[in-house]
């Protein structure tokens, strides 16, 4: 399982090179992917 952090998920929401790229080395990896409860409540609070 890879966990991601707030900047992954950030990178994840921009539609930029990096964004992708990340994008398509978590498909590759064939791994769960989660994200962390704090993740959620920094974005929910900006």
């Amino acid at each position: 399982m890879l966990a991601l952090d707030t900047d992954h998920i950030s990178v994840l929401g921009d539609p930029t090179a990096a964004g992708f790229a990340l994008l398509s080395r978590l498909d590759e990896s064939g791994e769960d992917v989660a994200t962390t409860v704090i993740t959620v409540e920094e974005n929910l609070q900006g």
